[in-house]
């Protein structure tokens, strides 16, 4: 995918937009409604994050600790990351918090080419 094609993907309107489900209550709806924008600025904020550190591999967890992020920001995104060709995962292992096994993430050429084209200066 070239670096004009990932930046459509990452600014797809599909994905700035969370679903709420058809039968979830109006509430949830709104609440989906005003998280639009958020997941383009977060999956922005990941790739920086994973430029940065380079070529550490990190979880989508310590990705939030690292971020001061609520727990299941980063995880949200990664499969989206993934996608596009931007990361990759490498393994799994345990978890700081509960040990529990989890799939560690790092930046593909692709993706610090993206970062170096997008983020300059943000």
């Amino acid at each position: 995918m070239s670096a004009t094609g990932l930046l459509r993907f990452l600014e797809d309107p599909q994905f700035d937009l969370p679903l709420a489900r058809n039968t979830d209550p109006d509430t949830s709806h709104g609440a989906a409604a005003s998280m639009r924008g958020v997941a383009g600025m977060q999956r922005k904020r990941i790739m920086q994050f994973l430029a940065q550190h380079n070529p550490a591999d990190y979880n989508a967890g310590e990705i939030d600790v690292e971020l001061g992020w609520p727990v299941s920001t980063a995880g949200r995104r990664m499969g989206e990351l993934r996608r596009a060709g931007l990361v990759c995962k490498i393994e799994k292992r345990g978890t700081p918090v509960g040990g529990r096994l989890a799939y560690t993430y790092v930046i593909t050429h692709e993706g610090v080419l993206w970062v170096l084209e997008n983020c300059n200066g943000n």
